[in-house]
């Protein structure tokens, strides 16, 4: 096999890969976000978006 060839079906190899990861994280992407959108996770979502507004932090000062 020539250089050239073998250069080729290298980055064939890598294309694929890089095709792969990018459909495999896509994926997540999307299943993350349906599971934020999911109605029985927006009343502990809700919860958790108001933490850095609530004045009281449950502790002692």
């Amino acid at each position: 096999m020539n250089e050239v060839t073998r250069t080729a079906a290298a980055s064939h190899t890598l294309q694929y890969l890089g095709t792969t990861m990018t459909v495999a994280f896509f994926l997540f992407f999307v299943g993350w976000v349906v599971w934020a959108y999911w109605p029985s996770n927006r009343a502990h979502l809700d919860l958790m978006a108001r933490i850095p507004l609530d004045d009281d932090l449950g502790g002692d000062r």
